[in-house]
């Protein structure tokens, strides 16, 4: 499939616990923003509208987070899904 399907984002967004969006550049996708709406986690990088838009998680306040990673690296990405899981358990 080639393209945007808002309706297929949407139903995605609705049955994931966790949306990952390693994104090299600003995104304008509005996929974080569906996550939070669902209550799914989001995994972003921090490129521009990205690190504006998900809250690193804070646990102190826990209100509509995510988690943010701003090295653009496999390992970076992979800390930020092990804190993601262990926020979650």
């Amino acid at each position: 499939m080639v393209g945007f399907d808002e309706g297929l984002a949407h139903l995605v967004g609705r049955g994931t616990d966790v949306f990952l969006m390693p994104s090299r550049y600003e995104s304008c996708a509005p996929n974080r923003m569906y996550s939070r709406r669902y209550g799914t986690v989001p995994v972003v990088r921090a490129p521009g509208g990205l690190a504006d838009t998900v809250t690193p998680y804070n646990a102190v306040t826990v209100a509509r987070m995510g988690l943010v990673f701003v090295s653009y690296s496999a390992d970076a990405m992979v800390d930020a899904i092990e804190a993601t899981l262990e926020v979650y358990r």
